[in-house]
């Protein structure tokens, strides 16, 4: 059997034009290629593209064309093969078997007690994935008992589920796909002197395997044993040393070499941010276009020495030369990057209904339909032009607030009735229009469309078979004046709409054939069709239909870039060719064994010959497969990748690129430097899009914001807002001086929990000095009098009666409780040593501390005095302890911040305390600063000899000295900025992932701002 390997796609055109070039009959000769999509491309790589009216085509099939064609010749009926969805269906049917006569069983504890997975939907994802791979490997249930283990029930599940599963195709005459070639196998066997004369005189040529399965090797051995011409494999080679390709696999093979190795080139993007892939790639593409030089004259080469390796400008190659691999998640991402910079595109495959508006709008109908029918969610799914249409107003509906079936048929009556007065008024004043017809009344579709979607969720919620299910949902998309007809008009307006009628055309389409399939073929699915569905498995059924099942492409466009949702075709190539998302991530991702079919299960397999891969083949298999697409580009090949994932999470680049390039040793590798986004904005050098960028000279004359203000004589600045100042200038002024911030709407604010509990500790700590009651009864007795409406506490009596504050209320006293018991920790081990207090002051003003012109306050809340004339200042805060240990970092990028530390790393409020206390009073030393947390219950802070045992055991911190000479030079810094009375942002600030005046500083327009707001724990204010 010869195997004859090539390296790139493209060697393959010499290979197919000589073999063609042999003379050789055409009804000899069957060409064998992975798939139906590699057919064109076959084509192509032969020089057969465009066929005269005389020109007899080769017989090009792929396996199931193989398996047709035999069944044909003997004359027996092909069986019939069952798409994805099918398959969930039978696998369904059976695991529900499975685990009906499971429980039936009286004896001992079931599987389920064992296992409760088995009966949740996770579960057929596995056995579907085990399945197939079973079935892929040619295993026999016989072989697969083998893995039974004595003593463990769980053991048995998946080969008696195999059993089944073969069984109940068997029965039926169902075909899984990954049968064919056993199936094929079985035909050979069993009748073969027939088949000796089908395989006679031909040659098959199988083109593009990498590797077989099994159940295709064993098929393949047996083609070779009956035909009597030959076998010939064409393989990509990958130069993987350890990798089973089909030359390793085939025993007694005649390797006849390849072509030698040819050069190649990579270039790999990075960008900075998740976000920015798709637009530094579009953007690379059409700054290339326009003349620039690819992908920019910064670029060395790996390895160089520097000032050395500089890239040669490409010329721009044509979009239609230009091949791209994208993620299906982010297909949409880089349709609209590329739409933005207006570079051509087409889609190689039409993409998956659950991305078109049907599928969009059948998982939110069900979503907005189990959550009750809420005024919002319900108004939103309405609002399509596809079923209520411009006659219907979210706003209106959204205040009207109809919440359920009943409510919202009221409510819907109402504005039709509204609307035909209205219309008929208008009517009456214009009885003919310009031409002299008269107006027809229009008909509104949101009643029609609720009533609708309300019939098709009752017939989900009540449950029906599958082909019931596919009626209900046709007749849905059947209603006159919705779908289609509603969106009939659009596109004259908005030509950008025309594919998305198309794909929804298409996807009405899909959904009447699978209907009919169902309804027509019933018998043939057996068991399987007639199970009634209901509720989330009737629309996990939908899901899994509508995620597996594709709407037709849009006809190729000339010269421009295709776009592949995931690999392309097996012998498809580019002069071109871009992979995105190449990070580890995906390449290798994350290989896990299955827990039915682990490592001891594939173990005892081998015992008996039946071969599965392990988790190190997969790793194998997966960096081949990462070989051969990279050799997918003629010429170049690019790769992109971003620095971090949808939530901000470090991403490595893959590990595969090293070793690819060590074993190519003509290949090239180029690494461009990273891409912020400063980098994806005009630059410097100029070259901008107009229609899209702003242009250099008009970014530079905005600048950035910059307030100014402030008192020009003795600034005075409270330390509580010292951190503030420094993380963002800017923002200080903004919520300081121009009293900006985002208006709370919650009912609960934690401004004002923290205002009462600094009330109550006051309080408790007066009354503990005057009995020396235990702290935890003190605050018991507090809490009770907050509850009142004393003098007080009537500031906080909403807070403390409101019914809606109920769990707050709850939690608030168990925190202070908590607080309490750590406090009353610390006294007690005060005791224990020996060190009593002679003094506790609470709610203290300190006396202000001048530095550099600038004035600084301070209100401690509390300052514990010892008889020994050392003290300990300590703060309460409502958040946890631990947020305000806060590190102001990158001072060198800080203009204001030009000082001999790196980086500020206490919290400074109580380093100023320590500061300003020590200078007041220098009869006390300052032995102890910290933060006491509600929200955690804990301490933190720095503590010295002899305090640090008791208030933080066994915990080691920086000096009360260091901590001084920090703020110090911290509060010189603060002094700087507010002489100058100019307050610049700083993109770099902690508080940019929770500031609530973020649209005012520019920063997500100058630089990008890609972290999610997130609600700050902590506070900053000054009345707590």
């Amino acid at each position: 059997m010869p195997i004859v390997p090539y390296r790139k796609v493209s060697d393959l055109d010499v290979l197919l034009k000589n073999l063609l070039d042999k003379d050789l009959s055409s009804k000899k000769t069957r060409f064998i290629v992975p798939s139906r999509r590699d057919r064109d491309w076959w084509r192509l790589r032969a020089g057969l593209r465009d066929f005269g009216l005389e020109t007899e085509e080769p017989h090009l099939w792929n396996w199931e064309d193989l398996y047709n064609d035999l069944c044909a010749f003997l004359e027996l009926p092909p069986l019939r093969q069952i798409d994805p969805p099918d398959h969930r269906l039978i696998l369904s049917h059976v695991v529900a078997e499975f685990l009906k006569e499971e429980s039936s069983k009286k004896q001992g504890p079931g599987l389920l007690e064992f296992w409760p997975g088995l009966a949740r939907p996770g579960f057929i994802d596995v056995l579907s994935d085990d399945i197939r791979e079973l079935i892929n490997e040619a295993v026999s249930v016989e072989q697969l008992f083998v893995t039974k283990v004595d003593g463990k029930p769980t053991s048995e599940v998946l080969p008696r589920l195999y059993e089944r599963y073969l069984a109940y195709l068997r029965e039926n005459r169902l075909l899984d796909s990954a049968q064919i070639p056993s199936v094929t196998l079985e035909l050979l066997e069993e009748g073969k002197e027939i088949a000796e004369d089908w395989a006679r005189d031909k040659i098959f040529v199988f083109v593009g395997f990498m590797s077989f399965t099994h159940g295709q090797l064993t098929c393949l051995y047996k083609l070779e044993e009956l035909c009597r011409e030959e076998v010939v494999v064409f393989k990509p080679a990958t130069e993987l040393k350890n990798f089973q390709d089909a030359t390793r696999q085939i025993e007694g093979e005649t390797d006849l070499g390849g072509p030698p190795l040819t050069a190649g080139k990579v270039v790999s993007l990075c960008a900075s941010e998740h976000s920015l892939e798709p637009e530094m790639v579009a953007r690379t593409l059409a700054l290339w276009h326009a003349g620039r030089e690819f992908p920019s004259s910064r670029i060395e080469i790996e390895g160089a020495r520097e000032g050395e390796g500089k890239t040669v400008p490409d010329p721009f190659p044509g979009f239609g030369a230009i091949g791209m691999s994208v993620p299906e998640r982010r297909l949409d991402a880089m349709e609209a990057a590329l739409r933005r910079y207006r570079i051509p595109y087409s889609l190689a495959r039409g993409r998956s209904i659950a991305k078109t508006l049907l599928g969009t709008t059948l998982a939110n109908l069900w979503t907005t339909w189990s959550q009750g029918l809420d005024p919002y969610d319900t108004a939103l799914l309405l609002a399509q032009p596809c079923l209520a249409g411009a006659g219907f107003t979210i706003d209106d509906a959204v205040r009207a607030g109809p919440r359920g079936i009943a409510s919202w048929e009221a409510y819907l009556e109402q504005i039709e009735r509204i609307g035909q007065a209205e219309q008929a008024e208008q009517i009456e004043k214009n009885a003919k229009n310009a031409n002299g017809k008269k107006e027809k009344k229009k008909e509104k579709n949101a009643i029609r469309a609720f009533r609708a979607l309300t019939k098709f969720c009752r017939t989900v919620e009540k449950g029906d078979s599958p082909a019931g299910l596919f009626g209900a949902l046709h007749a849905f998309l059947s209603v006159p004046g919705l779908w289609m007809d509603a969106l009939a008009g659009l596109p004259s307006n908005d030509p950008d709409l025309d594919d998305s009628m198309r794909e929804l055309a298409a996807s009405a389409a899909e959904v009447e054939a699978k209907y009919l399939s169902l309804r027509e073929l019933l018998p043939d699915l057996g068991a399987a069709g007639k199970i009634a569905m209901k509720g989330k498995e009737a629309m996990d059924f939908f899901n899994s239909w509508s995620e597996d099942t594709l709407v037709q492409a849009s006809p190729p466009i000339g010269g421009a870039v295709v776009l592949y949702a995931g690999p392309p075709p097996i012998l498809a190539s580019y002069p071109v060719w871009i992979m995105t998302d190449v990070t580890q991530k995906n390449w290798p991702g994350v290989i896990r064994s299955s827990p039915l079919l682990d490592v001891p299960e594939r173990e005892a397999m081998a015992s008996v010959s039946a071969y599965l891969p392990s988790i190190h083949d997969k790793h194998v298999q997966k960096e081949a497969l990462f070989r051969r697409l990279l050799q997918t580009g003629d010429v170049l090949t690019l790769t992109s990748r971003s620095e971090t994932d949808e939530e901000g999470r470090p991403l490595n680049a893959t590990s595969f690129m090293a070793p690819f390039m060590a074993d190519m040793q003509l290949w090239e590798h180029i690494a461009a430097p990273r891409m912020g986004i400063g980098d994806l904005m005009p630059g410097k050098e100029g070259g901008h899009f107009p229609a899209i960028e702003v242009a250099v000279s008009e970014k530079n004359q905005r600048g950035m914001p910059v307030a100014r203000g402030g008192s020009k004589t003795d600034p005075r600045l409270p330390v509580s807002s010292l951190y503030e100042l420094l993380d963002c200038p800017l923002r200080y002024w903004l919520k300081r001086h121009a009293k900006l911030k985002e208006r709370d709407t919650s009912l609960f604010s934690d401004a004002e929990a923290g205002r009462l509990t600094h009330v109550i500790w006051e309080s408790v700590w007066r009354r503990r000095q005057e009995t020396r009651e235990p702290l935890s009864l003190l605050i018991r007795e507090e809490w009770e009098k907050a509850s009142s409406p004393t003098e007080d506490y009537a500031p906080f009596q909403r807070l403390m009666k409101d019914r809606r504050l109920a769990r707050h209320r709850q939690n608030m006293e168990f925190y202070i409780a908590r607080l309490a018991r750590v406090q009353q920790g610390i006294l007690d081990r005060l005791e224990a040593g020996g060190l009593r207090h002679s003094s506790i002051c609470a709610e203290t003003e300190l006396k202000p501390y001048e530095t550099d012109g600038t004035t600084f306050t301070g209100r401690c809340d509390r300052i514990e005095v010892f008889n020994d004339d050392f003290a300990v200042i300590i703060d309460y805060k409502w958040g946890r302890s631990v947020s305000y240990e806060k590190k102001i970092s990158d001072l060198l990028s800080r203009r204001y911040l030009s000082t001999r530390y790196e980086a500020f790393k206490y919290g400074l409020q109580l380093s100023a305390y320590a500061l300003m206390y020590a200078a007041a009073h220098p009869e006390h030393r300052v032995v102890g600063v910290g933060f006491l947390g509600h929200k955690d219950g804990g301490l933190t802070g720095t503590f010295e000899y002899p305090v640090a045992g008791c208030y933080l055991p066994d915990k080691k911190s920086a000096s009360i000295e260091t901590r001084a000479n920090e703020v110090l030079e911290a509060l010189k810094c603060a002094a700087a900025i507010l002489q100058s009375r100019r307050y610049e942002p700083c993109y770099l600030a902690e508080s940019c992932r929770y500031c609530d005046v973020k649209g005012i500083c520019r920063k997500g327009e100058l630089h990008g701002d890609s972290l999610p707001t997130a609600e700050f724990e902590g506070e900053s204010e000054e009345a707590y």
